[in-house]
């Protein structure tokens, strides 16, 4: 008595991993979209990014993260902002409905997931291109700056 049904916990639990992969998602294609926006200033989205990508991308040459998102650009890899409002517009009508039906929220996470992951995984791989392609010495101060990161903490903007 009291307790929520198996699919309905399932249903949150799924909910709650599309939320964090696409935090993750957000924060690398934030990182790389902002990192040399218009945003730059003090306070501004930059001094926010934060997360498990950002320090990786943040290390790298600007003309990199530039070349970088480029590819990703091109790629079609990355969902547009018409996508990413349509995907919330989509959303907002499904909660909207009477009855609410859990099965059309459900598709649209699973859908989100499926997109969240593809991204995730082009972001991966043109990152890995890049360091893949690094000189043992390049890697190596890259990899410095990646410790420097770590041992300071993030850093404020220049």
């Amino acid at each position: 008595v009291g307790t929520t049904p198996p699919s309905r916990r399932w249903r949150w639990v799924l909910g709650l991993s599309l939320g964090l992969n696409l935090l993750f998602v957000g924060l690398i294609a934030g990182a790389m979209l902002r990192a040399d926006g218009p945003h730059k200033g003090p306070g501004g989205p930059r001094d926010k990014i934060g997360g498990f990508g950002a320090p990786y991308l943040r290390e790298l040459p600007r003309e990199a993260r530039r070349e970088m998102f480029r590819a990703l650009q091109d790629s079609g890899a990355l969902p547009g902002r018409g996508d990413r409002k349509a995907a919330l517009a989509a959303m907002i009508e499904v909660m909207r409905q009477q009855p609410y039906d859990p099965a059309a929220t459900q598709a649209l996470l699973a859908t989100r997931a499926k997109a969240t992951m593809a991204s995730q995984a082009a972001v991966q791989e043109v990152w890995m291109q890049y360091v893949a392609g690094l000189s043992d010495a390049d890697r190596a101060a890259y990899a410095d700056r990646l410790e420097d990161r770590l041992q300071r903490g993030p850093r404020k903007e220049r």
